[in-house]
């Protein structure tokens, strides 16, 4: 293949505006001398403006007209303007807003936690349902997490049901719920569905994850459970949908996260092993690791 080389080095330049920022931002003249008011404009081969405002969205909002004008007026393509930021953590909301206001296409290089995941979030859960002995919350959290078979309407059923009864434990979920409100009348049938529907695959991880058991045992029961309610295959299927739908950079998210998931499991089977660890310990751990993995 043929080398393409850039003829001019804008940065390393002896002369220009960027060579002159580069020397002098945030220095003091040496002994008092009027080295940086010397500078002259003239040399430069391209255009240096700044501009105060007086928060971030209007900063956002004076970049893209600017780029709306600078692509209207002048040709100038889109995947040739870079926007750089001290920290783009805090402005990520204001970008997302504004450009998509002026229709402006971009790509923000920025690592994302994985913490706030589905798939994340389904892991706290199922170990709160063990710790908190199937609370009400700990349950609905777990629902509402989307990847069991259970329909978000069916969930809004069931969050009722828990309300009005006020059920909760271990064995209470194991058999056939009895309690009928009056607000459930000739409900409990579909009721009964809903739980036996979702209800096997959490006892099952909630009894391995006892506080006799050890790490290895614990990774054991995650990636069951994972298997159990076929996470991976709907993570892969909201992949899809969403390159389907053009959202690229949140498809490329989300199709990493499972895989960070086994990863982190397998390092702590082998850091800890045999260790015994209790519940709480096991989660920690796992969340923590989750907040350093990026994306």
């Amino acid at each position: 293949d043929e080398s393409i080389g850039c003829e001019v080095d804008y940065r390393h330049a002896e002369q220009g505006y960027i060579s002159y920022i580069n020397k002098h931002l945030f220095r003091n003249p040496a002994n008092g001398s009027e080295e940086q008011a010397a500078f002259d404009l003239e040399l430069c081969n391209d255009e240096l403006s700044i501009h105060l405002l007086s928060n971030p969205k209007q900063e956002i909002e004076y970049v893209a007209t600017q780029i709306a004008k600078d692509v209207r007026e002048k040709g100038i393509r889109f995947k040739d303007i870079a926007v750089c930021a001290a920290n783009l953590t805090e402005i990520k909301d204001y970008i997302d807003n504004v450009f998509s206001k002026y229709n402006i296409p971009y790509y923000i290089d920025l690592s994302n936690t994985v913490t706030f995941h589905p798939a994340i979030e389904f892991i706290k859960s199922a170990f709160i349902v063990q710790m908190t002995n199937y609370s009400y919350d700990s349950i609905i959290q777990l629902l509402r997490c989307n990847l069991t078979n259970i329909t978000m309407d069916e969930v809004d059923r069931f969050d009722n049901y828990l309300k009005a009864t006020r059920i909760r434990g271990v064995n209470s979920y194991r058999n056939y719920f009895t309690y009928e409100p009056d607000s459930f009348a000739n409900q409990l049938d579909i009721i009964n569905d809903i739980r036996a529907r979702f209800v096997g695959p959490i006892i099952t991880f909630t009894e391995s994850v006892k506080s006799e058991a050890n790490a290895e045992t614990i990774s054991k029961a995650i990636y069951k459970l994972l298997c159990d309610y076929q996470v991976e295959e709907k993570i892969n299927r909201r992949v899809d949908a969403l390159e389907q739908s053009g959202d690229n950079v949140k498809a490329s998210e989300y199709s990493q996260v499972y895989g960070i998931i086994i990863s982190i499991l397998d390092k702590i089977v082998a850091l800890l092993g045999n260790e015994v660890i209790t519940p709480k310990e096991y989660s920690d751990i796992l969340l923590s690791s989750c907040e350093a993995a990026r994306i």
